[in-house]
């Protein structure tokens, strides 16, 4: 079973929205790879004539439940994040850059680069539920708990990886304007996806003497989709940077172009940018879908 998803999917819907990676790159008048993942007509501006990316990272969370400080303190996140009566919004995006080149030939900029990408979600989860999924525990000091929640709870994840072709050309320039247009075609290699929603969940969770959670007089509207290794084990952290890359399934195109208004011949007063990122789609191969 094949299950077609767009590039620019949007697994999650969340009140909190995280920022591009490597957005400090905006700041900063040198442009290199990194410039090349959000514009690609940038690759026109490179500030050298070769460009080498070994290696970058980039980690994006949003959530309602935690800050910084308790990620670098030894407090067990999965406590805090399944604490209080909220239900849970969390999101973590994250974007792993590995070997790539690029360079700068007369008007024209070439680049050939390599991206992983892992996304996971937690949507509207209930506290009381989710502690009792992940860590075996009741938020009470009673023997059991009733929920009734007549939201769309959700858990998924997504991971595939990219490699991509980049060229930019010069269009057009005089002593106090620049313009420059740049395309991204991207191979997409899927590597796996998960998803568990459910729907009017009313339940009880007690504790037996042994202290193993039960849930007993539940009912709910229940879907399992997955794929890949997430087929066995779409809880365990290691199973999605393991399958990053799966088989050449998808195609996408970014599109950019960029106005600069020339302070002498290296440098400018005003640069504005735009692109039209992630046209396109893979599918995942044996997706499994259950009710």
């Amino acid at each position: 079973m094949k299950q077609l998803l767009l590039i620019s999917f949007t697994l999650l819907f969340i009140t909190a929205s995280a920022q591009d990676h490597f957005g400090g790159i905006t700041t900063s008048k040198r442009v290199g790879i990194l410039n090349v993942g959000m514009n690609p007509s940038e690759l026109s501006n490179l500030k050298s004539k070769f460009e080498v990316q070994l290696f970058s990272t980039s980690i994006n969370v949003a959530n309602d439940k935690i800050g910084f400080k308790d990620i670098t303190s030894d407090t067990n996140l999965e406590n805090l994040i399944f604490q209080g009566n909220e239900p849970v919004n969390f999101n973590i995006d994250t974007e792993f850059l590995g070997p790539g080149f690029a360079m700068k030939l007369l008007n024209w900029g070439f680049a050939i680069t390599t991206k992983g990408h892992v996304k996971a979600d937690i949507v509207n989860v209930d506290t009381n539920l989710g502690a009792a999924l992940t860590n075996s525990t009741i938020n009470s000091s009673a023997d059991g708990v009733t929920i009734t929640n007549s939201s769309n709870q959700r858990i998924n994840s997504t991971s595939w990886g990219e490699v991509g072709f980049s060229a930019a050309h010069k269009i057009f320039e005089n002593d106090k304007n620049l313009i420059n247009a740049g395309v991204t075609l991207k191979l997409l290699f899927p590597g796996s996806f998960a998803n568990v929603g459910t729907g009017d969940f009313n339940g009880t969770i007690t504790s037996d003497n042994n202290g193993d959670l039960i849930l007993t007089n539940a009912n709910a509207y229940l879907n399992i989709a997955y794929s890949g290794s997430l087929a066995d084990n779409f809880t365990n952290t290691s199973d999605y940077t393991q399958s990053v890359f799966g088989n050449l399934n998808g195609l996408a195109t970014d599109i950019g172009v960029n106005y600069q208004f020339k302070d002498g011949d290296k440098s400018y007063k005003l640069k504005i940018g735009a692109a039209i990122k992630n046209m396109g789609s893979m599918t995942f191969k044996g997706l499994c879908n259950k009710r």
